[in-house]
């Protein structure tokens, strides 16, 4: 397979569960757990009851043809492309694992808070509540803030020469820098106190009724009708993650080395290089 028609396997494959080449909205996963796998593969080249609102990226793979020869998806095309897709899904949650502990380590009290909180819950089985549990899931947000990656999120303008006070003229695409929305002094102070530091405390709400800060100020997963489908199974992924690690090992807080972020990853979370100590 040529490496055009690999591509165009994958994209296509992405693109008409909505849209454009990076897809729209969360119907692409809907009824997806049901149907991975070669033999219902290769039953919807046959079987047109395999409509759309049941399995839309199935569907739209099983019926789409190359525009020039007529060719159609073969099952080993769109296992590839599943492949693909469930290596991308790990890899940004691999790195949200990997970028909490290292901001949790790097933040002694959220460290032990972390542990003390989500300690009692895995010891009694109750993934559930841990999931649920509103410090895990304000560290986890935390983190995702603070290691967003440079690559902008691109929008297509509509009809608009202006947004707000700023004039926008004929260009085709704007792209917001989450990495600098998020971290940087100037453009981060307009939405996050003190925006480089590890401060999980921004996404609760406090006893003298502070507002907790809105999640969806985000960009790490995009935002509006992009916004990443499996944004919410990610999250779930890096809680579990951090929680079971950090039951299973102590690290030694003081002698942490964590060097520069890979700021063009082609994940939604940068990877940063570090040295830690643990103990089983």
């Amino acid at each position: 397979m040529s490496e055009t028609w690999s591509e165009s396997v994958f994209w296509a494959f992405l693109s008409g569960c909505g849209g454009r080449k990076c897809g729209h909205g969360v119907k692409p996963l809907q009824g997806f757990s049901t149907l991975i796998g070669p033999y219902h593969i290769s039953k919807g080249h046959q079987d047109l009851s395999l409509s759309t609102s049941q399995a839309p990226l199935l569907r739209r793979a099983a019926d789409w043809r190359h525009p020039e020869s007529g060719e159609p998806f073969s099952t080993e095309d769109i296992c590839r492309a599943i492949v693909c897709l469930l290596y991308v899904s790990s890899e940004s949650s691999t790195a949200g694992v990997s970028n909490t502990i290292l901001d949790l380590a790097s933040n002694p009290e959220a460290y032990h808070k972390f542990r003390e909180e989500t300690g009692p819950i895995l010891r009694a089985g109750r993934l559930d509540a841990l999931v649920k549990d509103a410090y895990v899931h304000a560290c986890v947000l935390e983190s995702a803030r603070m290691n967003v990656t440079a690559l902008p999120v691109n929008r297509e303008i509509k009809n608009k020469k202006h947004i707000g006070d700023y004039y926008i003229g004929d260009a085709d695409v704007i792209a917001v820098c989450a990495e600098v929305l998020h971290n940087k002094k100037r453009a981060g102070d307009r939405f996050f106190d003190n925006p480089t530091d590890f401060r999980p405390e921004r996404f609760l709400s406090s006893e003298n009724g502070t507002k907790m800060m809105n999640p969806m100020v985000l960009m790490s997963w995009g935002a509006g009708l992009h916004i990443c489908p499996g944004r919410n199974l990610a999250q779930m992924e890096i809680k579990i993650g951090v929680a079971v690690l950090l039951e299973h090992v102590d690290i030694d807080l003081p002698n942490i080395e964590i060097m520069g972020p890979t700021l063009f990853s082609n994940a939604a979370l940068y990877q940063r290089d570090h040295k830690l100590n643990i103990k089983w």
